[in-house]
């Protein structure tokens, strides 16, 4: 079943119009939404979230140059 549209207000709106410029969907309801600031905060909650999955995960895109000289990518590259 498809989830509803939400009305966003304030940032959330800003960061929605932001995604769908760069062809993301507008968001659903039933999602949250956190910003990180910090890249190793990052990468190690996607790296905790993709180990946590039951049974798949949905990952939009991931690009790496060459993440075998880099232990952060690295770490999620493995999870995955």
């Amino acid at each position: 079943s498809r989830r509803a549209a939400v009305e966003l207000r304030g940032t959330h709106r800003l960061i929605a119009n932001l995604a769908g410029g760069v062809g993301a969907r507008e968001p659903r309801g039933g999602n949250r939404l956190e910003l990180m600031d910090d890249p190793s905060d990052l990468f190690a909650r996607l790296s905790e979230d993709i180990d946590a999955a039951e049974h798949h995960c949905h990952l939009l895109f991931y690009i790496a140059d060459d993440y075998r000289d880099d232990p952060i990518t690295l770490q999620v590259a493995e999870a995955l």
